[in-house]
């Protein structure tokens, strides 16, 4: 017994709507895949900032060794050198000697900016979930985060008290 041809017709558009919603609802799973991927480090590179370690510093945090500050660095084109985030500098060394290091801010957990040691002897700090850094040179010592501050070159002036930082 053949079927009439409208019950195939019908049945025919609920299969193929049923394939539709079956890769839409594939589509929405590996989305919501990919979101759980950890977020990587992008940094701008290319760019470079200059700093005035005087005025700007103005609670004196870059006086003393071991101690730094966070800032967000523009370059001649008032564009950040670090995408979205600040850069992390601190003073390393001894006092006879200015010397610096500069890092990005961006914690690589959940893309959170880190807080500079104000207090000799302490790490720096990812408010977001604790994960803690080197003050030295901003290796990871303690997670969840995965990986290390990432680390720019930079160049002082010790005439002109200029920290020049290149992205």
């Amino acid at each position: 017994m053949e079927l009439p041809v409208i019950n195939q017709q019908r049945r025919e558009f609920f299969t193929q709507t049923l394939y539709g919603l079956g890769l839409i609802a594939c589509g929405g799973i590996l989305t919501s895949l990919a979101a759980c991927e950890p977020f990587t480090t992008k940094v701008n590179t290319g760019g470079q900032a200059t700093f005035d370690t005087v005025t700007g510093d103005p609670d004196g945090f870059l006086k003393t060794v071991g101690t730094g500050l966070v800032v967000l660095l523009k370059d001649k084109d008032g564009n950040s050198i670090n995408g979205a985030h600040s850069v992390v500098i601190m003073r390393v060394g001894t006092l006879d000697k200015d010397e610096y290091i500069t890092l990005s801010s961006r914690c690589d957990h959940e893309d959170c900016d880190v807080v500079a040691p104000v207090d000799v002897g302490e790490n720096i700090i990812c408010p977001c979930h604790n994960s803690q850094f080197s003050p030295v040179d901003g290796s990871l010592v303690n997670g969840p985060a995965k990986t290390s501050l990432v680390k720019f070159a930079n160049s002082y002036d010790p005439v002109t008290k200029f920290l020049t930082i290149f992205a």
